[in-house]
């Protein structure tokens, strides 16, 4: 089912403008290491989900292993998951978002 316009144009545009944005600045930097642990996190997404339930938009990236270690977020040594790095870098890019979705329209009543 498609989603209401006003999701669409208050979140996913929104979303989608800041992801890219991370996505092209994760691209242009030497190694991971370097990059914004936000740019790096939208790095490690393999496919993004949305889904709807009123005024809540729950956007979720889905990685993999692969992508996690090229944009440096797993041990080098281990292998494990930063999962504090990606806990950060997740927070820093929902902080992102709702700033997006503010610019295009500060009284939409979502939350993601």
């Amino acid at each position: 089912m498609p989603f209401p316009d006003s999701v669409v144009i208050d979140v996913l545009d929104p979303c989608y403008t800041v992801s890219k944005r991370l996505l092209n600045a994760f691209r242009k930097v030497v190694g991971p290491a370097s990059a914004k642990i936000e740019a790096r996190v939208v790095a490690a997404v393999d496919h993004w989900f949305a889904r709807v339930d009123g005024r809540l938009v729950t956007i979720l990236g889905a990685v993999t292993g692969p992508r996690l270690q090229a944009a440096g977020l797993t041990d080098p040594n281990t292998g494990e998951v930063l999962t504090a790095d990606l806990a950060t870098g997740t927070a820093k890019l929902q902080v992102l978002t709702v700033k997006a979705m503010n610019q295009v329209n500060p009284d939409s009543g979502y939350t993601v």
